[in-house]
């Protein structure tokens, strides 16, 4: 059990960095601010999560792909 959540752990960071990156259809402001936003997003979930403990991840660490999940949420209510 473990490997197949290993496994698709790989396949959601892999999707997730690449979904980010079919944002830069936006327009050159509107992807800028997307790309900021990830820095802030990993700040934000290491001093959340690890340091402040108020969560944490099932497999431990943050993984990948959420700071880029944070970045396209952030991106798509922007478009909206």
């Amino acid at each position: 059990m473990a490997n197949q959540v290993f496994e698709a752990q790989i396949f959601v960071n892999a999707f997730t960095v690449s979904y980010f990156f079919l944002l830069f259809a936006l327009n050159p402001k509107q992807r800028l601010m997307g790309i900021i936003f990830v820095p802030f997003s990993v700040v934000g979930e290491y001093v959340f999560s690890l340091i402040l403990e108020m969560y944490h991840y099932r497999l431990g660490g943050v993984p990948m792909y959420v700071p880029f999940g944070h970045a396209i949420l952030f991106s798509v209510g922007v478009l909206y």
